[in-house]
């Protein structure tokens, strides 16, 4: 099923592409909180309806959505530490406390 969902998102971006070009959008926490809204009511509603093709459409535009956010606002950074192995999570309100996973930093790996 993910792979179904994951071909029916990619479909929706190519679908889409006429409203600009998907990965160079970089949108502000505002924008992306009012499109995430849009199509979350868009696809409540044909909940609603039981409309199951606009269910699969607005299903894919959510889905595409959460994983811009992800992409922009959540994505973990690759640590220059360990040249890539290891990532490093932010924690919100954390920056200046985080760490690598897999070498806190050092570039040596951890043995746990």
């Amino acid at each position: 099923m993910r792979t179904l969902f994951a071909k029916r998102m990619d479909d929706e971006t190519e679908a889409n592409a006429h409203k600009g070009d998907w990965d160079m959008w970089n949108p502000t926490k505002e924008e992306w909180l009012w499109e995430f809204e849009y199509h979350k009511a868009k696809l409540q509603k044909a909940i609603s309806d039981g409309d199951r093709r606009l269910i699969c459409e607005y299903s894919a535009d959510v889905g595409n959505l959460a994983e811009k956010a992800f992409n922009v606002f959540g994505k973990p950074d690759v640590c220059i530490d360990c040249n890539g192995e290891g990532v490093v999570c932010v924690a919100i309100g954390d920056e200046g406390m985080s760490r690598c996973e897999l070498c806190s930093g050092t570039g040596v790996k951890e043995v746990k």
